[in-house]
């Protein structure tokens, strides 16, 4: 094993001390457990979206999820909702979820309160230009730190799993009842507006842990305004770090090229081929994994190396 795969496996494998959950070597095994938190922060995302920040109970530590992982958060009057945090699986006290507006009971903004918080999000994009060190990214998060008195409570159910990225090409996931474990040369993703966010721990583990597996992305989205997590996810292509090709439903007309749907000449052209060792996740609605799957299975990818993230 070489550094880069200690470091990554430090990432993958945080000690169970600095966890809040417990998790098993099988993450299938793992049982449902739960946490307290409290929402601390909500942000403009897009007209459907908010990200949200939830601050745990354990400042110290971390929610222990391992890369891949998701989690359920429910108030006391809403059902629990699947939310895959955007957030680094190490922060600790902290955790950044993409929710449906209203999800957690909040009423939608108003314009002037938009326009706010794009000035917002303009301002931190610009401080984070000028903090580039995790460790500085850190310092900021715990600045944060609120008192929860006057905070809505929110419980947290976890961790659950549809698969699990385990570092250097290796994913654990189900076929059937059985659970596997593969190693892979290429991943590639082919998702569906803001399910994009579903994707970004892996995107993020893959690509700033010195990890060599090939990492290509089609992303497929109405309008610019579903292109969520765009800034990040463009300057790791910018690096070298991924492939990333995205195509917009309704577009102006000064961007032809970025025209176009869900089709098999767009996953032919930007995923790695299907005679290479190559596992494709795909996340959205149910009909868009499932013409997706049909896709890829008309090219001559393994089913058993698809992987379904439903919306």
């Amino acid at each position: 094993m070489n550094i880069l795969q200690k470091h990554f496996k430090f990432l993958v494998r945080i000690k169970p001390q600095f966890c809040i959950f417990e998790n098993e070597k099988n993450p299938f095994e793992t049982k449902t457990q739960t946490a307290k938190s409290y929402l601390s922060d909500q942000k403009y995302l897009n007209q459907e979206y908010d990200i949200v920040r939830l601050q745990t109970e354990e400042l110290e530590k971390c929610l222990g999820l391992k890369i891949g992982q998701f989690i359920q958060i429910q108030n006391q009057n809403q059902k629990a909702i699947d939310c895959y945090p955007i957030s680094r699986i190490d922060d600790c006290g902290i955790i950044d979820l993409v929710v449906k507006k209203q999800a957690l009971n909040n009423n939608v903004m108003k314009d002037s309160e938009v326009q706010e918080q794009e000035t917002q999000k303009d301002q931190n994009k610009q401080n984070q230009n000028n903090n580039n060190s995790s460790s500085q990214e850190k310092q900021q998060g715990q600045s944060q730190i609120k008192d929860v008195k006057n905070l809505q409570e929110i419980q947290i159910k976890g961790p659950k799993t549809k698969f699990v990225y385990d570092g250097f090409g290796n994913v654990i996931y189900k076929l059937g009842d059985e659970v596997v474990t593969k190693n892979f040369d290429y991943i590639g993703i082919i998702c569906e507006n803001v399910n994009i966010t579903k994707m970004f721990s892996l995107i993020e583990g893959i690509s700033t842990n010195g990890d060599p597996t090939n990492l290509s992305i089609i992303q497929f989205c109405r309008t610019l305004d579903d292109m969520v997590l765009a800034d990040e996810i463009l300057w790791l292509k910018e690096q070298q770090k991924i492939n990333y090709k995205v195509f917009l439903e309704n577009v102006d007309i000064n961007f032809p090229s970025l025209k176009g749907s869900l089709d098999q000449k767009f996953v032919k052209d930007y995923l790695p081929p299907s005679d290479l060792n190559a596992l494709i996740v795909t996340a959205g609605q149910t009909s868009f994994n499932e013409k997706s799957k049909t896709i890829l299975k008309e090219l001559g990818y393994n089913e058993q190396n698809i992987i379904q993230i439903d919306e």
